[in-house]
């Protein structure tokens, strides 16, 4: 089952590296892009508000989960994780190739980053625990469930250990072209190592 878990444990690290880097640094990227301070505040507009700008950017993301659950046997756990990666892919290449456009007008680039996690909830991170599951026979489902889970949360810990370093020793611009290439990568092992498992049945116990 070599092949297959490259496809589930790679692609679940791939996605956690960008995933947990973006959601546990908002504040640092929100900063760069509107000027405001790096603290929790609940004053002011959108412009000043870091908790709005936060807020919305959630509220961006949110229908991604439906979109999911609406999408997920039409189109496939597979197809949902490659287009998920893929348009989060194009999403931080826009926002890190044109970071000095988009500083122009900060709510485009507010919205361009909020769609990044739209494009994560209609994609892998609906459908990274689910793959595992859908693709490995019983006798060995939950030993490599486990450690395709563990290889996510090894992903979460490379993204939450050096985005900042990433964002501090470069820029936001170099750290968001940075996330487009691991992007790039989930997309490429999620072609090539996950299978379309549409319409085929799960082998019991």
């Amino acid at each position: 089952f070599r092949r297959q878990l490259i496809g589930t444990a790679g692609g679940w690290f791939l996605f956690d590296i960008t995933f947990y880097g973006n959601v546990l640094f908002q504040p640092i990227v929100l900063h760069q892009v509107f000027h405001t301070s790096r603290h929790i505040s609940l004053r002011g507009g959108l412009r000043e508000n870091i908790c709005l700008q936060m807020g919305l950017v959630a509220l961006i993301g949110l229908p991604g989960y439906y979109l999911s659950v609406w999408q997920m046997d039409k189109l496939g756990r597979r197809t949902i994780q490659l287009q998920g990666f893929l348009v989060s892919a194009l999403l931080f290449f826009l926002l890190g190739v044109f970071e000095d456009q988009l500083k122009a007008t900060p709510t485009l680039m507010l919205l361009l980053y909020g769609l990044t996690f739209l494009f994560a909830n209609f994609g892998p991170n609906s459908t990274t625990f689910m793959l595992p599951a859908e693709t490995f026979p019983a006798h060995v489902r939950s030993t490599l469930s486990g450690f395709s889970a563990a290889m996510g949360k090894l992903g979460a810990t490379v993204g939450s250990s050096f985005f900042k370093s990433l964002v501090d020793a470069t820029s936001i611009s170099v750290t968001m072209v940075a996330c487009a290439a691991v992007s790039v990568c989930g997309f490429a092992i999620t072609y090539f190592f996950v299978e379309d498992r549409r319409g085929v049945a799960m082998e019991g116990p």
